[in-house]
Protein backbone atom coordinates (compact mmCIF):
# COMPACT_ATOMS: atom_id res chain seq x y z
CA UNK A 1 0.00 0.00 0.00
CA UNK A 2 2.78 2.34 0.73
CA UNK A 3 4.56 1.33 -2.74
CA UNK A 4 1.37 2.62 -4.70
CA UNK A 5 1.11 5.65 -2.28
CA UNK A 6 4.63 6.68 -2.80
CA UNK A 7 4.32 6.02 -6.98
CA UNK A 8 1.24 8.18 -6.68
CA UNK A 9 2.86 11.06 -4.71
CA UNK A 10 5.55 10.87 -7.23
CA UNK A 11 3.57 11.00 -10.50
CA UNK A 12 1.33 14.01 -9.24
CA UNK A 13 4.64 15.93 -8.04
CA UNK A 14 6.45 15.00 -11.67
CA UNK A 15 3.13 16.83 -13.55
CA UNK A 16 3.13 19.27 -11.24
CA UNK A 17 7.14 19.89 -12.26
CA UNK A 18 6.06 19.53 -15.69
CA UNK A 19 3.38 22.19 -15.75
CA UNK A 20 5.78 24.66 -14.02
CA UNK A 21 8.54 24.07 -16.37
CA UNK A 22 6.15 24.68 -19.35
CA UNK A 23 5.06 28.00 -17.93
CA UNK A 24 8.24 29.03 -16.86
CA UNK A 25 9.63 28.63 -20.47
CA UNK A 26 6.46 29.97 -21.46
CA UNK A 27 6.74 33.25 -20.73
CA UNK A 28 10.52 33.40 -21.08
CA UNK A 29 9.97 33.03 -24.85
CA UNK A 30 9.21 36.07 -26.77
CA UNK A 31 6.12 36.16 -28.78
CA UNK A 32 5.44 37.09 -32.23
CA UNK A 33 3.01 39.01 -33.61
CA UNK A 34 2.16 39.54 -37.00
CA UNK A 35 0.65 42.71 -38.37
CA UNK A 36 -0.97 43.34 -41.69
CA UNK A 37 -0.25 46.52 -43.83
CA UNK A 38 -2.67 49.28 -43.92
CA UNK A 39 -5.49 49.13 -46.57
CA UNK A 40 -4.99 51.12 -49.31
CA UNK A 41 -1.31 51.90 -48.45
CA UNK A 42 -0.08 50.54 -51.80
CA UNK A 43 -1.76 49.76 -54.87
CA UNK A 44 -0.76 45.92 -53.85
CA UNK A 45 -2.89 46.27 -50.34
CA UNK A 46 -6.53 47.33 -51.96
CA UNK A 47 -9.52 47.93 -49.80
CA UNK A 48 -12.62 45.92 -50.09
CA UNK A 49 -15.80 47.67 -48.55
CA UNK A 50 -19.52 46.15 -48.78
CA UNK A 51 -22.40 47.54 -48.01
CA UNK A 52 -26.46 47.38 -48.53
CA UNK A 53 -28.06 49.57 -51.36
CA UNK A 54 -29.93 50.98 -48.74
CA UNK A 55 -27.04 52.68 -46.29
CA UNK A 56 -24.64 54.88 -47.32
CA UNK A 57 -21.17 54.01 -47.45
CA UNK A 58 -18.62 56.62 -45.88
CA UNK A 59 -14.53 56.15 -46.55
CA UNK A 60 -11.95 58.13 -45.35
CA UNK A 61 -8.90 58.45 -46.29
CA UNK A 62 -5.62 60.72 -45.67
CA UNK A 63 -4.47 61.16 -48.94
CA UNK A 64 -6.66 59.38 -52.26
CA UNK A 65 -6.69 56.41 -53.44
CA UNK A 66 -8.22 54.82 -56.34
CA UNK A 67 -11.77 53.67 -56.78
CA UNK A 68 -13.19 50.71 -58.87
CA UNK A 69 -16.45 48.98 -58.45
CA UNK A 70 -17.07 45.62 -59.43
CA UNK A 71 -20.44 43.60 -59.82
CA UNK A 72 -22.49 46.65 -60.77
CA UNK A 73 -25.95 46.38 -59.83
CA UNK A 74 -29.01 47.15 -62.14
CA UNK A 75 -29.32 50.87 -60.88
CA UNK A 76 -26.65 53.35 -61.09
CA UNK A 77 -24.92 54.18 -57.64
CA UNK A 78 -24.41 57.17 -56.38
CA UNK A 79 -20.90 58.32 -55.67
CA UNK A 80 -20.03 61.49 -54.19
CA UNK A 81 -16.77 62.66 -53.82
CA UNK A 82 -15.46 65.59 -51.16
CA UNK A 83 -12.44 67.00 -50.42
Amino acid sequence: MADATDRYTKIVLTVIAVALVTIAVQNLLPTAQAQAPACGSAPQVPCWVANSAKDPLFVSAPRGFPVYVSNLPLQPILVEIKR
